[in-house]
């Protein structure tokens, strides 16, 4: 079973699509929405890992992938408590209750693994993206911590650090911004859905492959 979290955004909707056409992937494909689960409640997103118990067959590994997450642009000392906080809840706090959740379910299926996703923004220090930038940060702290409480329940975590891609959050940037972004990459283009398919693959199949964080960005540095 592979399990994509914000199959509605850009990306999200991209991966949905990739994995359904795959011959490389077989197995149910469950596309989730804001709609059906609130990152931001915990009883959401416990409830929904409960709907899925008896969906997996035993000893069927599940795959997650989490895409969804929101961003809030401004100068950090323009940026209010509140999105500050919703940005945080969002992409840090709501992706630690995913996981949470996920663990309860999957550690009765040795094998699973879960990906998150990450961005470049949080290694590069780009003006006006605090939040963000903070926010997915912590994911590589959340983990590799993970991997070593997961790692005797045969389970595996890892997360991307997205690089500038022609799908999702790239939509809020002009398209002179987006021409410079580009100039920047040293592969010369922006990702797609294709280099974003491929590594989620990548993270499914290796089963040696825990608690790294694959750098998805075209070289940028």
């Amino acid at each position: 079973m592979l399990v994509i979290v914000g199959s509605s955004g850009g990306l999200g909707s991209s991966l949905v699509k990739k994995f359904r056409d795959s011959k490389q992937f077989s197995g149910e494909l469950v596309e989730v929405t804001r709609s059906q689960m609130d990152l931001g409640s915990s009883r959401s997103v416990e409830d929904f890992f409960s709907s899925l118990v008896k969906r997996v067959e035993p000893g069927e590994r599940i795959q997650l992938v989490n895409a969804a997450g929101v961003s809030i642009n401004g100068m950090a000392h323009k940026l209010s408590d509140e999105s500050w906080s919703q940005v945080l809840d969002t992409n840090l706090t709501g992706t630690f209750r995913l996981l949470r959740a996920f663990y309860n379910l999957a550690r009765q299926h040795p094998g699973s693994s879960a990906t998150v996703f990450s961005s470049v923004v949080a290694q590069m220090g780009v003006p006006g993206t605090a939040a963000y930038a903070a926010s997915k940060s912590g994911l590589t702290g959340l983990v590799r911590t993970l991997s070593q409480e997961w790692g005797r329940s045969g389970l595996r975590v890892n997360g991307i650090h997205l690089g500038y891609f022609d799908k999702g959050m790239i939509q809020q940037v002009s398209r002179e911004q987006q021409e410079a972004l580009v100039q920047r990459v040293p592969l010369g283009r922006l990702g797609n859905e294709d280099d974003l398919y491929e590594a989620c693959l990548f993270c499914f199949q290796c089963q040696y492959l825990t608690g790294s964080m694959i750098h998805l960005n075209g070289g940028l540095l």
